[in-house]
């Protein structure tokens, strides 16, 4: 008697047909799980940079860092001091990138999910130094936390009366600092447009966001708000949950 030699066509499509369910059951959990993951790692990143502004205004007479400014070389060419440099928050992060032209070492500054696809060069995540998926909310005219060339006076972080309501990050598109101090506008945040410092909402439909007071919280993308661009935070603001301003009574 013969013996059978292998599978049949019909026995090979079968098993074929039961992984290719299986894969497709599976993929969606596992992709689901890996959000998840990400989304962890980027508030806990959030919290290690609100932990840093804490350490950095108790070492600077209670001011937040600027997220900017300018200095010099050796050789007397200009750079720029980023938030994020030694010099200022990464002394407190392991982040040992004295200014903006080089990678940083601490991977702490970023959203985990922006560069999660990105390759790592000598000159940062996807050949860029400074964009880093996480954004300080700073801009000229700003009290509390500025860029340089901000004319009115600086004040101190220690004023801030509702800490959990004033908004310090928020992850971004793009850029290192996110220039929108009034979230309830639609898009775009100034007269030019620019696109780096808008809310990405890349965790699974959510962004994340950190606040004075040190925590970290991850808002949802509603149909009902995804026309303005900051969607989920819009609106926070509305149901009266944010304060996106720090100039407001209610912020210090």
């Amino acid at each position: 008697m013969r013996k059978r030699q292998g599978f049949t066509l019909v026995e090979l499509l079968v098993v074929i047909g039961i992984i290719a369910l299986l894969i497709s059951i599976l993929l969606p959990a596992l992709q689901k799980a890996r959000q998840a993951g990400l989304r962890a790692k980027c508030l806990s990143n959030h919290r290690q940079l609100m932990q840093s502004v804490v350490m950095y205004v108790n070492d600077n007479r209670g001011f937040a860092p600027l997220s900017a400014h300018k200095d010099v070389n050796a050789t007397g060419g200009q750079i720029w001091i980023r938030w994020h440099n030694r010099p200022m928050l990464g002394q407190y992060l392991n982040n040992r990138q004295a200014k903006s032209d080089s990678a940083a070492t601490s991977d702490a500054i970023y959203c985990p999910a922006y560069i999660a696809n990105l390759t790592k060069t000598g000159s940062g995540y996807g050949g860029s130094h400074d964009n880093l998926g996480i954004g300080y909310n700073v801009r000229n005219g700003a009290r509390i936390a500025r860029s340089e060339g901000a004319t009115s006076p600086q004040v101190r972080f220690t004023k801030i009366k509702s800490g959990t309501r004033v908004l310090m990050f928020a992850d971004v598109v793009n850029g290192y600092s996110w220039e929108k101090f009034y979230v309830m506008e639609p898009w775009p945040a100034n007269s030019t447009g620019a696109t780096g410092g808008q809310v990405e909402y890349r965790h699974g439909n959510s962004t994340v966001a950190s606040f004075a007071d040190g925590h970290a919280e991850a808002f949802s993308l509603t149909p009902r708000t995804k026309t303005y661009q900051n969607g989920g935070l819009h609106q926070a603001a509305l149901d009266g949950m944010v304060t996106f301003k720090y100039t407001g009574a209610k912020a210090y």
